[in-house]
């Protein structure tokens, strides 16, 4: 596969860009912080990307938030701040970083008191994040509202945001007060929208509530285990799978999961995966089955991730080969960090292999810095002491 074939990240303003088909055509765009990559902004250009956060195109001042996800200084505070009066939905979850700021929580809170339902849930979040004076009835009075307004339970080919927003807030409710009953209740009522989206937002949200207070047995928090039971048998496979983790010791769960993965749909596979991929061990041993199967190795690659270490050191060659040979850049940074998990000697010669025609400055020094860690790794064993073969000690003959 020639070098005109290879693709490079398109940069711009301190961002990576790609977008790339998988097997089935599904379309996946990627974009990310170059700092994430050892591309900062450089220091020259930061006060220029400051500025635009809290201009008035929010689209382009959410670009700079993420662009500058590296930075945290009085600077980026204070246009953060003018981002979130100006009711900018991407500012609320930077501003949690700097909480230790009276200013913060103060401007949450009008935040979430003042912006309409339907751009509730970002500033909701945060809210419910730092917590503090004023904050639970903050959430309350506007999921009250939501609840109250017909137009939250009304379809939408989409998503309804207003919904989307009264989940946000009953979450974070139950994260701030577990015996909130008022909160668990709207769970239960909006799970059940019309709306397949917001069943399966909800859903997930309701199972992550379970998830991080498994000892936590309040009458709301039964209430929610008992509705998350209640959708194990549900015909919508995505509803299913945002409950998995939540339910799993249920003996219908993993078996439906490995039904999914062996169907011949690529996005069932992937819903299924995704469930498995937010447990700790119990899903792993069907983590390996599926991805050892004979597959595409570029649809394990992108699907897995990080989990491809529980496959085999040949499984994991073959993909990092297949994957390093992509015309897309994203995918080639991908299998680049796979090379780290196999033997010293395979991954040097892939990555020699792969530099041959790599266009990306970013993926050249990823390959580059496995070739040295791996000569590393050679000169330190060369250079280890070698065991001594007889250690006993010497015995003198008697005078």
């Amino acid at each position: 596969m020639g070098s005109s074939r290879k693709r490079t990240f398109e940069r711009k303003d301190g961002l990576l860009r790609d977008t790339y088909r998988e097997a089935d055509g599904r379309k996946v765009g990627l974009m990310m912080p170059g700092s994430m990559v050892g591309e900062p902004v450089p220091e020259a250009n930061r006060p220029l990307r400051r500025a635009e956060i809290g201009g008035d195109d929010a689209l382009r001042a959410s670009r700079a938030m993420d662009a500058l996800a590296d930075e945290q200084s009085p600077e980026m505070l204070e246009q953060l701040l003018i981002a979130l009066a100006k009711h900018n939905i991407s500012a609320p979850t930077r501003l949690v970083a700097y909480v230790d700021d009276p200013r913060v929580t103060l401007a949450l809170l009008a935040a979430v008191r003042s912006v309409s339902l339907e751009e509730l849930a970002n500033f909701a979040q945060a809210l419910g994040m730092v917590g503090g004076p004023g904050a639970r009835d903050a959430l309350r009075a506007r999921m009250q509202s939501a609840l109250a307004d017909p137009k939250t339970f009304e379809p939408d080919p989409f998503f309804n945001f207003r919904a989307g927003s009264a989940t946000t807030c009953a979450e974070h409710l139950l994260d701030l007060d577990a015996e909130d009953q008022e909160a668990a209740d709207a769970l239960v009522r909006l799970v059940k929208h019309v709306c397949p989206h917001n069943q399966r937002s909800t859903a997930w949200r309701m199972a992550k509530l379970v998830e991080r207070r498994p000892g936590v047995r309040t009458a709301p928090m039964r209430v929610l285990r008992a509705a998350l039971d209640g959708l194990i048998d549900t015909s919508d496979d995505d509803v299913f799978c945002a409950v998995v983790p939540a339910v799993w010791r249920d003996r219908r769960v993993p078996e439906r999961v490995s039904r999914l993965l062996e169907s011949p749909s690529a996005e069932k596979q992937r819903c299924a995966l995704s469930a498995l991929a937010r447990m700790e061990h119990g899903g792993w041993p069907l983590l390996i089955k599926w991805g050892s199967r004979a597959r595409d190795p570029i649809f394990v690659l992108t699907t897995l991730g990080p989990n491809l270490r529980f496959l085999s050191e040949s499984r994991r060659a073959e993909i990092a080969r297949r994957g390093l040979a992509d015309a897309s850049p994203s995918i080639r940074h991908e299998a680049a960090a796979v090379l780290s998990s196999l033997e010293p000697v395979v991954a040097t010669k892939l990555a020699r292999s792969a530099l041959k025609d790599e266009p990306d400055p970013l993926i050249q020094a990823k390959l580059v810095a496995v070739q040295q860690l791996a000569r590393r790794s050679k000169t330190r064993a060369r250079g280890a002491k070698k065991p001594v073969r007889n250690n006993r000690p010497i015995k003198s003959r008697a005078q």
